[in-house]
């Protein structure tokens, strides 16, 4: 509808036009469409592949900057912990101020984030140890002797004070971090304020303290310095001149990645930069349309992306809200201008602007030289047609250019043929009038000839007239119906003179369906269920009737035109087996599909069904060789000590066996824990874990429990014990599909994984079943509710900085678990004096583990150091 009205306007207007408008104006305006077609859509391809780059790296950036400051923020936590649980259970007083300085100076030396541990009690005391920037270590004291000063004393190497170096008013009660613990009654976080000493901002987690009756005693805290956080930020590789700052919800600064301070002196004192006052005018522009974007920068409750315009400039930024669970509420910003990328396309658009005016240009002499060089000769056929027109047979004397090769030198030359023939025909119009007469005694002639012709068709022509009798068959005819035309009296017996039979019966062909009957009575038909039968031979039809009228309208004849269908008739059969043959065909390749669906449902027994849903996959046919994707997991590993020796005492299939017996018992302490088995490795099984560290934990726990009531079944049967190693890390980790072209397989690849085997190994060296990792120890959501204590600090093979590991013995039998509870204070002051080097100190510790539990293996192990040491000095 739309397209005929369309046709019909451009019709009614170039009747109006000239043709040399109409040669050019099209062909120009193709031209310059095309042109600026393709530079428009290379344009916003080019700035749809920008955004896509700057969207990614967005995300990553903002990703790794909350990853960054949740593990900067998580080890302080840790260490509160640990010191509330030994206050908790009465191992220290808070007012062992001696005591306290050693407790807190052994875990600043433990670490590299955490440099100020401190407390402060009810009665205003206050005691804090800190390692300066410089490298020295301050012990800050607030007592009965010292109030209402905070006396400052320098530490030498072996933990002694020096000399004060400084005394000032202070009371731990009116700072921010002691009214926050206060009012939270919880661990939270102070307000970012002002250091006292330093004159630097920081944030203090504090947890405060309780006594068993509920009264507060006094509050627990460590400092942390946001310029950290600012340095972390600077070694982003953002782009060229993008920027990633950290704010509050009030839009002060947290941190940014420029070298601009978050303090300014304003009359004599300091206070906190707002983004809106920054320097950077990059920060200060996105700060300023964060709050026109937003009534308040409370709204912002999940990552929103946003672009915005500032100086003719167009700015892409990802706001990210960042929360630890314990109070913190900041937004995350990355800013990154959109000319980083979009200059070198910016200059593309450009040049193509210049083509396609150069190409409008070029066109539209181009389209007149070409209209010109049309329209002439048509203008001249165009004179010599009105000539003829007005009957001047001479027109053709008019100067045509007959000798051109293209359309128009054929029009000119079948214009002038044409006019000639016109000329000659009325000449030779008188003549060919008389030639009529002769025609018509021709046609005479020719009703002879069409019998010829008719006789020669390869198909079967009858004629019967109205009153139903046959008048004309061809030879053709004769030939099938096996004989010519018979007198038929009356018409409808000529059915039973012919031998038409109804197909597959015995009944003469019914006269109601007959075409012949239908053709007489006005109506065409074709059949093709009529059957000749005639010399033991059965000649399958098909017939059509046609009525043929005379001048007046009244049915003169009836045509009935016949041939023999035998073949297609064969073909006919030929398809049916086909069909038939094609169903059988079907029904065998849906049992086959059958078997591929039960196929693909035991694969899913070699693929875990979670590594493909990591991987975004629904089934195993969809992943290919290559894919991979990074996630934040817990690595499970464990083996079973002494296999090669409890192998050698059987034989293989008993090795078989015994392997799938330990297997299909730990397998489900894995999957009821939220877990999935990555791989079995002979007699061991590394499993992952995507939900939460305390699955891993809780899995392990579990398996160790499961093994005992296996061995309770091996010791019934006079078979050995069974003893396994567990090792358990968190961290970011790489899933998918290594293999070749002929062999694939899933796995998990990182250091990650590498550790948790390893803490696996460090099992024998202590002698204990279930080791974790400090980065572990950091992500579980309630540590206290695991039986669990700090062994060691070691350097593990293949890693530079050390790690801290931690026994786990819920599984251990009760006499056990309650020797490592009991002992578990006195050990770790044995731990720690022996990392400060007061080896005498830790060497009594252990022996007082000892006495209580002689089969503690880490506290021998740490006894014999101790002996080793003392023989070596």
């Amino acid at each position: 509808m739309l397209a005929n009205l369309f046709n019909r306007s451009i019709a009614r207007i170039s009747r109006k036009v000239p043709l040399r408008p109409i040669l050019v104006i099209p062909f120009v305006v193709q031209i310059f469409g095309a042109v600026g077609l393709v530079g428009y859509l290379s344009f916003r391809n080019g700035q749809q592949a920008v955004h896509q780059v700057v969207d990614r790296l967005s995300h990553a950036i903002a990703n790794r900057i909350d990853q960054h400051i949740q593990d900067y923020l998580d080890l302080p936590h840790l260490f509160q912990q640990i010191e509330a649980a030994d206050i908790r259970n009465d191992n220290f007083n808070l007012d062992d101020f001696e005591r306290l300085q050693l407790k807190f100076g052994s875990l600043i030396q433990l670490n590299d984030v955490v440099d100020y541990i401190y407390i402060g009690t009810e009665d205003g005391y206050f005691l804090g140890v800190q390692q300066l920037p410089n490298g020295e270590t301050v012990v800050k004291i607030r007592n009965a002797s010292t109030e209402p000063e905070r006396v400052i004393y320098q530490l030498n190497e072996e933990g002694e004070r020096l000399e004060p170096t400084q005394a000032k008013a202070y009371d731990p009660r009116t700072r921010p971090w002691y009214k926050a613990a206060r009012q939270a009654k919880t661990s939270t976080w102070s307000p970012i304020y002002l250091s006292a000493h330093l004159g630097v901002l920081q944030i203090t987690p504090a947890m405060p303290l309780y006594d068993n009756e509920g009264e507060l005693q006094g509050v627990l805290g460590t400092n942390l310095i946001l310029s950290e956080i600012g340095k972390f930020l600077q070694t982003l590789e953002i782009s060229q001149s993008g920027q990633a700052f950290i704010i509050e919800r009030s839009g002060e600064l947290v941190a940014s990645s420029t070298t601009e301070p978050t303090i300014i002196e304003t009359q004599g004192q300091k206070k906190r930069l707002k983004a809106v006052n920054s320097e950077n005018l990059l920060l200060k522009f996105t700060a300023e349309h964060l709050s026109e974007r937003f009534a308040t920068l409370n709204t912002i409750q999940q990552t929103q992306q946003f672009s915005f315009r500032r100086n003719r400039q167009r700015y892409i930024v990802q706001v990210s809200p960042f929360r630890d669970g314990r109070g913190l509420d900041w937004l995350i910003v990355v800013t990154i201008p959109e000319d980083d990328f979009m200059a070198q396309i910016n200059r593309n658009t450009r040049t193509t602007i210049l083509l396609c005016i150069a190409a409008l240009g070029i066109a539209t002499l181009v389209g007149i030289q070409t209209a010109r060089w049309v329209a002439k000769p048509l203008q001249q056929l165009n004179a010599a047609a009105k000539q003829l027109a007005k009957g001047q047979w001479d027109a053709t004397a008019i100067a045509l250019d007959r000798d051109r090769v293209d359309e128009v030198g054929q029009l000119s030359r079948s214009f002038t043929w044409m006019a000639e023939q016109l000329r000659d025909s009325f000449a030779s119009l008188e003549t060919k009038n008389s030639e009529m007469q002769a025609l018509n005694a021709a046609l005479s002639a020719s009703e002879a000839q069409l019998r010829q012709f008719l006789n020669a068709i390869p198909t079967g022509v009858a004629i019967i007239d109205r009153d139903g009798k046959p008048y004309y068959i061809n030879q053709t005819g004769q030939e099938l119906l096996g004989q010519g035309i018979v007198e038929v009296n009356p018409p409808k017996s000529w059915r039973a003179i012919y031998h038409a039979h109804l197909a597959e019966s015995e009944d003469l062909y019914p006269y109601d369906r007959d075409p012949v009957a239908k053709a007489l009575a006005g109506v065409s038909a074709r059949i093709d269920d009529m059957e000749i039968r005639r010399d033991n031979q059965i000649l399958p039809l098909e017939v059509l009737g046609t009525p043929i009228y005379d001048e007046e309208g009244n049915i003169a004849y009836a045509i009935a035109v016949f041939q023999d269908i035998t073949e297609r008739k064969h073909a006919e059969a030929e398809r049916q087996q086909l069909i038939e043959d094609l169903f059988e065909a079907n029904c065998n390749l849906e049992l086959a599909l059958d078997e591929q669906v039960q196929l693909t449902e035991a694969t899913r027994r070699f693929v875990p069904n979670q590594f493909l849903q990591l991987l975004n996959k629904q089934s195993i046919v969809e992943v290919e060789l290559g894919e991979s994707v990074e996630r934040f997991m817990s690595v499970l590993f464990t083996d079973i000590r002494g296999f090669t020796t409890l192998s050698e005492q059987m034989n293989l299939e008993d090795n078989f066996q015994f392997i799938n017996g330990f297997l299909s018992r730990m397998e489900p302490a894995i999957l009821e824990n939220n877990g999935f088995i990555d791989k079995y490795i002979g007699d061991a099984i590394m499993a992952l874990f995507s939900h939460s560290p305390d699955d891993a934990l809780k899995a392990g726990i579990a398996m160790l429990k499961k093994l005992e009531t296996y061995n309770h079944t091996r010791v019934e049967a006079k078979r050995p014990l069974i003893k396994i190693g567990i090792g358990i890390n968190t961290g970011n980790l790489r899933l998918g599909i290594v293999g070749g072209q002929f062999r694939m397989d899933s796995t998990a690849i990182s250091d990650s994984v590498n550790l948790s085997s390893r803490l696996e190994g460090l099992t024998k060296t202590y002698g204990i079943p279930l080791l974790i990792s400090h980065y572990t120890f950091a992500q579980l959501n309630n540590p206290m509710d695991f039986a669990l204590r700090l062994i060691d600090r070691v350097q593990v093979k293949g890693k530079v900085r050390k790690v801290a590991v931690f026994e786990v013995f819920d599984a251990d039998p009760p006499e056990l678990h309650d020797a490592k509870l009991k002992t578990k204070t006195i050990f770790e002051d044995g731990l720690l004096s022996y990392y400060r080097g007061a080896i005498e100190i830790a060497r009594q510790r252990f022996n007082e583990c000892l006495q209580i539990f002689p089969d503690d293996t880490v506290a021998q192990i740490y006894l014999k150091r101790c002996d080793e040491f003392h023989t070596k000095v």
